[in-house]
C-alpha cells in the first residue's frame, strides 16, 4: 500500500540564500536513496523556511521491489581439481553466498530440506544450498 512521506527538518535560522540549494540537496539525495531503496515512489516535492526544511514524497511503496541475480562462479576448471574435489575456489563461493541466504533461510530450508546440508566452522554455522545439476558442488560440504 502506498502512503505519503513528509521528512521535516528543524533547525536555528537558515540564511535565505542558503534555503533552495538545501533544499535540493536534500530532495536530490532522498530520491538518490529511493532509487538504491528501489522505492516507487510518485511526486517529490519540498517546502522550506528560515526555520524548517521538508520533502514531501507521494506515493511511496512500503517496501523496495524484489530482485533476482544471478551468481556467477568460477568456472568448472577452477572450481574442481583433477580428481573432481573442490578446489578453493569454489569452497570459498558457496561460503559467501552465506548473506543472501540468511534472508531466506527458513523458507529455503522448509522447500528444499532433502538439498541441504550444515556446514560446521569453528567460527560460524553455515547452511549450504546445492541445486546444481553438477553433484560434485555437493562434495563442498
Amino acid at each position: 500500500m502506498a502512503r505519503d512521506l513528509l521528512l521535516e527538518v528543524g533547525s536555528e535560522e537558515i540564511p535565505a540564500s542558503f534555503i533552495l540549494p538545501a533544499l535540493e540537496d536534500l530532495k536530490r539525495v532522498l530520491t538518490e536513496r529511493m532509487a538504491a531503496a528501489r522505492l516507487k515512489h510518485g511526486e517529490v516535492r519540498t517546502f522550506g523556511t528560515p526555520r524548517r526544511l521538508a520533502v514531501l514524497v507521494k506515493d511511496i511503496a512500503d517496501s523496495g521491489e524484489d530482485v533476482t541475480s544471478e551468481k556467477l562462479g568460477p568456472s568448472a576448471k577452477a572450481a574442481f581439481d583433477k580428481e573432481g574435489k573442490p578446489t578453493v575456489a569454489a569452497t570459498k563461493f558457496v561460503l559467501c553466498q552465506a548473506d543472501w541466504f540468511k534472508r531466506y533461510e527458513a523458507g529455503l530450508l522448509e522447500a528444499y530440506r532433502a538439498n541441504v546440508w550444515p556446514l560446521g566452522a569453528d567460527f560460524e554455522p553455515h547452511w549450504c544450498l546445492v541445486l546444481s545439476l553438477d553433484t560434485r558442488l555437493a562434495a563442498i560440504v
